[in-house]
């Protein structure tokens, strides 16, 4: 479906490169949400840019006074369109019904992806459609992706070696991410590559790249350790393997030759892997191997068990894009929480659920059968044989290496989707590879509707009505990079105990984006750890701000995702308020929620030793330890408990436990000095 005014001029298609080319590479340390919101950004700006562009040029061929111009050809394509739109429509009656449309309009500030993305990449869909009409444009897409997978792999092998130029790799993950900020993600992403740089989709000349692009996209799934698409790769084989000698059986007496290479290479990597697993098991990519067939502990089986429940209660539906964390909340199971203490799912961890648990039955419908066709039409192409003698019909039908590309990309891409889930970029190329699918399979599924030109005018108010969408969304993307900029140097700011400027920063992130229920929460969480931590603030000023913080809660728990947490916090605030009550009121319905509750429980331990209420502190802290989760905070907070009580010699222990593990911590040291 799309607008076909004339070809596609060249700064339109310049722009869709720079879209495709940036999204990927998205990703910065000058923003708190590194990742995430920059690809956000970008696809929305960029995005913007090539969409004004088609409109431009599309209806200045409709006003061009021409007698030969007949007006704008509507192009719908009967395989791909209906399935397509009906996704957006599922996407559109979701977000209508949702249990937060604002939420599900725009997104979660974490994944970024709402309605709004949905809506441009069903637009780039279709405006791109046109730009794979041509057969060198369509090469030139495809070299241009591939340059981007070698760029995104070859930063993830030099993060694997220890080396992060740009500084982007999370201390706390130890599998590279290169610039997609995830090594799933990076995993996920590379797979959906290699395909078609390994088929040679885009004609590359070089026999450099022919062979060096793949083995870098290949190593650099390696290293990301990621299962899924370790697993994907392996059925992408397969599938090469199989569909190989069909698809090619008209391409010339080489073609076996080349089949012969396949099968040796990989009869290679065969052997490569059962040499790892035998003479390295101890190796950690041995390790991601073989625990593709060892997961029957992964808590993501609970987690299915447990997210059903959505389903049952929002069959048709779904509670609403993006609201799978809010609409789990109800359903989260003891045992699940006792998997992984500290871990809160925000997504079922895998592509299927995620759409039936956010965009129901009509969604994940919509979305099985845009794959069943792609799956459907590539296998066909690929058996089909091409008896026509019509030139055009014959440049569209023989497209071999596209098509068993295509066949081998999907294939990863649902098996990758089975125990992961899309961001950003794997969303914008999977719109992008269909778009490619739909223009190059010909014109036999198509239906030309004509604009004429006395439809200027409403095609010009539709227009005018995209493009003020459009500058909408421009101006909230560019206030929430200042935003976010603001809140990370408010972070930044607590951290350095320059409270004074943290608390003017965030205030600024929540005056230019003042919907993000982030920001609120972090805000009253800062403020509260900095008034525990000086407890020389008291009267008006310790009011005041505790006020405050709880003010963003009961703002923020309007929409976040994480209602439980926020009343936790806001039960905190309440305590030091002297609303005992209510504290006492929300910590119940809290822990009714949540039992396990770790960081939670070892705040009220804190609070009720300070209060003197020594039974109420020894049962919250009874309760962390029975979970044996052990870590810095468990031990500082287990010292200061038996300090507090006099029973110095297990204080002491807790001491040794965070010398040992943090050498100069302050507290540790006073305490061991002065009790010898």
């Amino acid at each position: 479906m799309f607008l076909r005014g004339g070809n596609t001029s060249a700064i339109q298609y310049f722009s869709f490169l720079l879209l495709l080319a940036a999204v990927p590479l998205s990703i910065t340390t000058y923003l708190y949400n590194q990742s995430d919101l920059p690809k956000y950004t970008v696809l929305i700006i960029l995005g913007s840019l090539f969409l004004i562009l088609t409109l431009i040029f599309s209806i200045g061929f409709l006003f061009k006074p021409s007698q030969k111009n007949e007006g704008i050809i509507f192009e719908f394509d009967t395989t791909f369109d209906p399935v397509v739109l009906l996704f957006l429509i599922s996407a559109v009656i979701s977000t209508i019904f949702s249990l937060n449309p604002e939420v599900s309009f725009y997104g979660q500030y974490e994944r970024q992806i709402g309605l709004v993305t949905y809506i441009y990449l069903f637009l780039i869909y279709c405006f791109s459609t046109n730009i794979f009409k041509d057969r060198d444009r369509t090469k030139q897409t495809i070299f241009v992706i591939e340059t981007i997978a070698v760029i995104a792999a070859l930063y993830a092998v030099i993060q694997a070696s220890g080396w992060d130029p740009f500084g982007i790799q999370p201390a706390s993950d130890k599998r590279p991410v290169s610039t997609l900020g995830n090594s799933v993600f990076t995993g996920g992403f590379l797979a959906m590559v290699l395909p078609f740089s390994s088929l040679n989709a885009s004609k590359k000349s070089s026999g450099i790249m022919k062979i060096g692009f793949p083995l870098i996209i290949l190593i650099g799934i390696i290293v990301t350790r990621t299962r899924s698409a370790y697993l994907a790769v392996i059925l992408q084989f397969v599938i090469v393997a199989v569909f190989y000698l069909p698809a090619f059986r008209a391409s010339g007496n080489d073609f076996r030759k080349k089949y012969s290479y396949i099968l040796t290479g990989l009869a290679v990597i065969f052997t490569l892997i059962v040499l790892l697993l035998l003479l390295f098991p101890g190796n950690p990519f041995s390790a991601r191997l073989t625990s593709i067939f060892f997961s029957g502990n992964n808590p993501r089986w609970i987690l299915w068990q447990d997210a059903f429940n959505i389903f049952k209660k929002y069959p048709l539906i779904g509670p609403g894009v993006a609201m799978f964390p809010a609409a789990f909340e109800e359903f989260y199971s003891a045992r699940l929480r006792s998997e992984d203490v500290l871990k809160y799912f925000d997504s079922p961890h895998n592509n299927y659920f995620q759409v039936l648990y956010t965009m129901g039955a009509l969604g994940l419908t919509a979305y099985l059968l845009i794959i069943a066709q792609g799956f459907r039409v590539c296998i066909k192409n690929i058996f089909s044989q091409d008896k026509s003698k019509n030139k055009e019909k014959k440049n569209t039908k023989q497209n071999p290496a596209f098509y068993l590309a295509f066949l081998a990309m999907l294939t990863g891409y649902a098996v990758y989707g089975l125990t992961n889930f899309d961001e950003i970029t794997i969303l914008l190329y999977f719109f992008v590879f269909f778009s490619m699918l739909r223009a190059i399979v010909g014109e036999e599924n198509k239906r030309n509707l004509q604009i004429k030109r006395y439809y200027r005018i409403p095609v010009l108010v539709f227009s005018l009505a995209m493009l003020f969408f459009i500058c909408i969304h421009m101006y909230n993307c560019v206030n929430a990079i200042r935003a976010d900029r603001y809140f990370l140097e408010g972070e930044r700011n607590f951290a350095s105990k320059r409270y004074a400027d943290g608390v003017h920063n965030m205030n600024e992130s929540i005056r230019l984006n003042n919907t993000n229920p982030v920001y609120k929460l972090m805000l009253a969480i800062n403020i509260y750890d900095m008034l525990m931590a000086n407890k020389q603030i008291s009267g008006d000023n310790r009011n005041n701000m505790l006020k405050q913080a709880a003010d963003n809660i009961i703002y923020a728990r309007k929409n976040h995702y994480n209602k439980n947490r926020c009343d936790a916090v806001l039960s905190l605030l309440y305590f030091e308020m002297g609303r005992k009550d209510e504290a006492e009121r929300i910590k119940t319905e809290v822990l009714a929620g949540d039992p396990v509750n770790i960081i939670y429980r070892l705040s009220l331990t804190v609070h009720y030793a300070d209060v003197n209420e020594i039974a109420s502190a020894k049962e919250q802290l009874d309760a962390v330890l029975l979970t044996n989760y052990s870590a810095m905070n468990v031990w500082n907070v287990a010292a200061y408990y038996y300090e507090k009580t006099n029973n110095f010699e297990e204080a002491k222990k807790y001491c040794l436990k965070i010398l040992e593990a943090e050498p100069q911590n302050s507290y540790a040291k006073e305490f061991l000095n002065n009790h010898k």
